[in-house]
Parts: C-alpha cells; sequence; structure tokens
C-alpha cells in the first residue's frame, strides 16, 4: 500500500522523503553534469550477470533517457551534457549509438560493457540511489515499454 500523498512516477516514496522535489543540489552533492557514456556505464556496471542479466542498446538507451528526464523533474538540472534525439525508435543519445552501434540488438557483449574508456566515476550515494531507482523501475521492462513514439 501506498504511502498518503505519494504521487506517481518511476522514483519510490522512501526515495522521495529522503530527497523530495527542490531539495538543494548542493545538499545532495548533485552539482556535477556527467556524460551520457558514464551514466550508460553505471547502468552497464548494475547488471547482475551471474543471474543472466543482460541489455540490449535500445533499453539502454531508454534507461539513460528516463534518467535524464526524472532528474530534470526532481533537480531542475540535466544529468548529463548530452543531447537527446528522437529517433523512430526512441530517444538516441548519438554518442550512445556510436558506442553500441556494432552490436548485436539483442545485447550488449561484456567486452562493451567494460570498456576502459567509458568508465564512471564515484558518485553521490544520492545519485547511486537516483539511478538504481530507475533501473528498478524501468530496468524490468523490455525495450519496448511505454514508447511514446
Amino acid at each position: 500500500m501506498r504511502d498518503a500523498g505519494c504521487c506517481d512516477g518511476p522514483v519510490s516514496c522512501t526515495w522521495r522523503r529522503l530527497y523530495p522535489i527542490g531539495m538543494d543540489l548542493l545538499q545532495l552533492n548533485l552539482t556535477m553534469v556527467y556524460t551520457a557514456n558514464q551514466i550508460a556505464s553505471w547502468f552497464l556496471a548494475s547488471l547482475d550477470t551471474n543471474a543472466g542479466d543482460t541489455i540490449s542498446p535500445l533499453k539502454l538507451q531508454k534507461l539513460i533517457y528516463y534518467a535524464q528526464a526524472w532528474h530534470l523533474v526532481h533537480f531542475d538540472k540535466t544529468l548529463f551534457k548530452d543531447k537527446i534525439e528522437a529517433w523512430s525508435h526512441g530517444p538516441v543519445v548519438p554518442a550512445i549509438y556510436e558506442r553500441f552501434d556494432n552490436e548485436c540488438r539483442e545485447s550488449i557483449s561484456f567486452e562493451k560493457r567494460y570498456d576502459k574508456r567509458h568508465k564512471y566515476p564515484k558518485m553521490p550515494i544520492e545519485l547511486d540511489d537516483f539511478l538504481e531507482e530507475i533501473h528498478v523501475k524501468y530496468g524490468e521492462h523490455s525495450a519496448w515499454y511505454r514508447n511514446p513514439w
């Protein structure tokens, strides 16, 4: 059962209580702007490969898109500086497309997931929590979930 006053969206009621919309970014230490490749690397590193988790390039694009959108909603600031384009199958960050354009449509290879050129930096725990909430909410769905295109 939901808590009273909890609004809809991917970020849990618990997260909202800890980090309410409009909370000072300096308070949360979320003032750094990342690259889309750093955010993509975070999502790739969070896969539970022992459980057989995989991710397609299209699904990764959508997770990055949702992270950017919800970061804007909660903090009125972009999470990463790369532009997002509307393509026929959904949102695309060109830098991510270029990174994975030779990959299988079904799953990104282990070698590409752990590319040393695209490590993600140590992030504040609040950002880890935020990205984890996005991953939990949208990561279980296929790349075609809620496709507005």
